[in-house]
């Protein structure tokens, strides 16, 4: 049964699913018009906040940019991320992590940040990730809060593993900052002192009407 909920009835953490498609009748691939919508707000939960995200590297790899490209938010591409979350489930784990087809590390169904020696990290734009709205808005309180700016390089697999730290960035349907502690065999306990810097941070930001960036902050 389909239960249809106003907007104007929820007070809580919301994810706004909007969907744009091509609505045409005869379902041809080149069609480009008449454009229709779907806006969709879905309840959310900040999860996994005392004990973080255990997560595992997806036998997956994350789509090419000659193939479909990454960092185009297209529905088509969620289906990658979605076989990485399913074999990361069925092998008891939280989450994945993928890597591009060079083996250097992408994303998982959310944008990824590490720190090693005080120095915090995301792939490059080149990585074939997501270039979207969720990693520009993180890249703003990093260096505002830790006084020290993110590096954006190719990640070798390896330092998944050396990290001191690890944090998911979430745009599946999740709108708040994730301790990572994996990948596989290395766990760590609940997130580091510059994670828990970047999530307060963040929580200031679109929480607190006095914190930075106002932009980000639409009153409804």
């Amino acid at each position: 049964m389909l239960e249809v909920i106003r907007a104007n009835d929820l007070h809580e953490d919301l994810h706004v699913r909007l969907i744009v498609f091509v609505d045409t009748d005869d379902g041809g691939l080149r069609s480009r018009e008449p454009v229709g919508y779907v806006i969709a707000p879905i309840p959310t939960t900040r999860y996994f906040e005392s004990t973080g995200l255990h997560v595992a590297v997806s036998s997956w790899h994350r789509t090419a940019d000659n193939a479909i490209p990454a960092r185009v938010k297209a529905a088509a591409n969620y289906q990658n991320s979605r076989l990485a979350l399913l074999q990361a489930k069925t092998d008891g784990y939280d989450d994945a992590i993928l890597l591009n087809s060079d083996g250097s590390v992408a994303e998982g169904p959310a944008t990824l940040f590490l720190v090693r020696d005080d120095q915090p990290m995301t792939p490059s734009v080149t990585s074939n990730i997501l270039e979207g709205v969720t990693r520009s808005t993180l890249l703003s309180p990093v260096p505002e809060s830790l006084g020290v700016t993110v590096e954006q390089r190719e990640i070798d697999r390896t330092e998944l593993y050396v990290a001191d730290e690890a944090l998911l960035r979430g745009h599946r349907g999740r709108g708040h900052a994730d301790p990572v502690r994996g990948p596989a065999a290395r766990r760590r306990r609940r997130h580091g002192p510059l994670t828990a810097k970047v999530r307060d941070a963040y929580f200031r930001a679109v929480r607190d009407g006095s914190a930075p960036h106002p932009e980000w902050r639409t009153p409804v």
